[in-house]
């Protein structure tokens, strides 16, 4: 026969554990599930290119064109290492020219009418579609490129699914605030 005792401690230990694995796993969980998105916009550039400077300073006794300057930043700081490209309006051929570590560029052309492009990487091209160089003529240029735009990413983090719809009005509003 068993013992009273030992029954009771046996049915209250198997309630106590039934009890207590009841409330381990039967809670539900209280951390919600986020939701996270990427939206990348492109901001345009604030600062726009310039010509500082566009200048004869003389005329010599040469058949040729020399052209010299300096490229700047959009803070006005020279910047090394630019590419120059002057395409010839009236025959096609480029004539190229990086700016030394202080901005600086030099050369010969032969006189003609030409489209030139000033560039580089990260900051927004300058352009000027007629540039006249005349026999002898001695040119300076000081051009400034503006910054360029760049792509930004912005984490929305949500707790509950949102729809395109959402997704297009929170842009929106990115791209208003800049």
């Amino acid at each position: 026969m068993p013992n009273c005792k030992t029954t009771t401690l046996k049915k209250i230990l198997t309630l106590f554990l039934t009890s207590l694995s009841i409330f381990t796993f039967g809670q539900t969980d209280t951390t919600k599930k986020k939701y996270e998105y990427e939206i990348c916009i492109y901001h345009r550039p604030k600062e726009k290119p310039t010509v500082i400077k566009n200048e004869r300073i003389g005329i010599g006794d040469t058949t040729i064109a020399f052209v010299s300057g300096t490229i700047y930043d959009y803070e006005k700081q020279p910047l090394g290492f630019a590419a120059l490209n002057f395409l010839s309006l009236t025959d096609s051929s480029k004539h190229d020219v990086f700016t030394d570590s202080l901005g600086n560029f030099k050369l010969h052309l032969p006189a003609d009418k030409y489209k030139l492009t000033a560039l580089f990487v990260g900051y927004t091209s300058l352009t000027i579609d007629d540039l006249q160089l005349g026999t002898g003529e001695l040119r300076e240029l000081k051009l400034q490129l503006g910054n360029g735009g760049a792509f930004k990413t912005y984490l929305i983090q949500s707790d509950k699914p949102l729809s395109e719809k959402d997704l297009r009005k929170t842009e929106k509003r990115l791209r208003r605030k800049g």
